[in-house]
């Protein structure tokens, strides 16, 4: 799960590295500007998932910076940082929908509470509440199999104790949620659980993103940068996809599981930290073991307990519950009422074999509500998913399968755009995102099906 990013606009270059400096120690990846057009163009470029504007910024002030940010986001939590003199302008800033306004100098205690207030109304339609992990409420989010309810029973036990855990599993299954109910069942339940996923880095960033490094430790590093192991002190550190994790970098992270204790880059002093290690993968490591990509004294270190999470094929009792589950979640945010699925549906997603698991569900649901209207029907499935289950339009005499493929796939794309756009009062940026494509890509879709204002009045 990737941290919150924070935009971070004010003139004045001190506050800027100051509150860069608080909220990257607090888990927020944070980017910057110094005025109010740079701020409004980073806003459309980096996407944040919440921005903190100086009320007074050279070219444009933070009251017309929010003006303008409201003409293309509406629901982009807004805090402004102002002084005695502006709250006039404050009042003003109000009726454009901001978050909140704190006064100068900063109280960093305040800023963070707006901050997490902010981001929980943002995110309170996807974000599973912490105490949602408890042993009792899981198998209301996951299911209740008898294959889910074993998996309940080592997480019971295993969170009782201090020792590594790794969680083995296809991609999908749910390993990240796992080791969040490993964590928040534990006696570190209030303390910092922090992830990262090992796949997602460049090898030349993982050891200063899980370590940190000192000032002038190489080119660029003009300050000193707290790593993952220091922010989650006291509490866990998931590392997931842990076989791409590089050999020198493995090394490292077995004197860490040793010692107790890192090292950033470019400095000498070892630093205690207090962490328990969950990791999960994925991937076959007895074959790293066997092909000496993966060390097998780090291996037997994170291996003290392991747990093997089953695919939804081998669960398929669980299918029915989730396609609800999924479909209530949806139904929120889209603020659709899709009552639910056809009894063909039904069949059909509860024969098909998900190589994608749990996530491949959750997204085939999510893409047929944003086209369907009373129920989800066999044409507002995915393509994929109606190739794969529908055999008897594969077989039927004298059609084309490239020609029924290939039409299904327009009529398809097309009402999922329309359906965007229309969800998000025509925000190509925001309609791409939705959509999980390239906005350059949305783009030139419109122009294949010809999608416009215009055309559709």
């Amino acid at each position: 799960m990737n941290a919150p990013r924070i935009l971070v606009a004010d003139d004045t270059q001190t506050i800027v590295a100051y509150l860069k400096e608080l909220l990257t120690k607090n888990g927020f990846d944070v980017i910057t500007s110094y005025d109010g057009e740079e701020a409004l163009e980073k806003v459309k470029q980096e996407n944040p998932d919440i921005a903190i504007l100086d009320l007074k910024m050279p070219k444009l002030d933070g009251l017309e910076t929010l003006k303008k940010i409201r003409h293309f986001d509406a629901s982009l939590p807004v805090i402004i940082l102002t002084g005695f003199a502006s709250l006039s302008e404050a009042v003003e800033a109000v009726k454009w929908g901001i978050s909140d306004c704190l006064s100068k100098p900063i109280n960093e205690k305040k800023l963070l509470e707006s901050i997490n207030k902010a981001l929980t109304f943002k995110f309170k339609k996807t974000v599973i509440p912490y105490e949602n992990y408890n042993i009792e409420f899981l198998p209301k989010i996951m299911g209740e199999s008898p294959a889910m309810k074993n998996i309940y029973e080592l997480i019971k036990k295993v969170s009782a104790h201090n020792i590594t855990v790794l969680i083995r599993g296809e991609s999908g299954t749910g390993k990240e949620i796992i080791a969040r109910a490993i964590h928040y069942n534990s006696d570190r339940f209030n303390k910092p659980l922090v992830s990262v996923d090992c796949s997602a880095l460049p090898e030349s960033l993982v050891e200063s993103e899980l370590f940190g490094y000192e000032k002038g430790a190489f080119t660029g590093a003009d300050k000193q940068k707290i790593g993952k192991f220091e922010l989650a002190n006291g509490g866990t550190i998931f590392l997931d996809e842990i076989g791409n994790l590089p050999l020198t970098t493995q090394v490292k992270l077995l004197r860490v599981l040793q010692e107790r204790e890192i090292v950033r880059l470019g400095g000498n002093n070892p630093i205690k930290v207090d962490v328990r290690v969950i990791t999960a993968t994925n991937t076959n490591l007895e074959e790293g073991l066997k092909k000496a990509t993966f060390r097998e004294d780090l291996y037997h270190r994170l291996s003290e307990f392991t747990i093997f999470l089953p695919s939804l094929k081998e669960r398929k009792e669980d299918i029915p519950f989730l396609m609800e589950l999924f479909l209530k979640e949806f139904n929120q945010e889209f603020n659709k009422k899709v009552m639910g699925f056809t009894p063909r549906v039904k069949e059909l997603l509860c024969k098909y074999s998900w190589p994608g698991n749990v996530r491949e569900l959750r997204n085939v649901v999510k893409s047929s509500i944003l086209v369907a209207e009373d129920f989800i029907e066999f044409k507002h499935l995915p393509l994929n998913i109606q190739v794969a289950v529908d055999e008897r339009k594969q077989a039927r005499p004298g059609d084309k399968l490239r020609e029924i493929i290939k039409k299904t796939t327009e009529e398809i794309e097309r009402k999922m755009i329309l359906q965007a756009l229309k969800e998000t009062n025509w925000n190509q940026l925001k309609a791409s995102k939705l959509l999980g494509i390239n906005p350059k890509t949305l783009y030139r879709k419109l122009k294949e099906y010809n999608i416009s204002r215009e055309t559709l009045c």
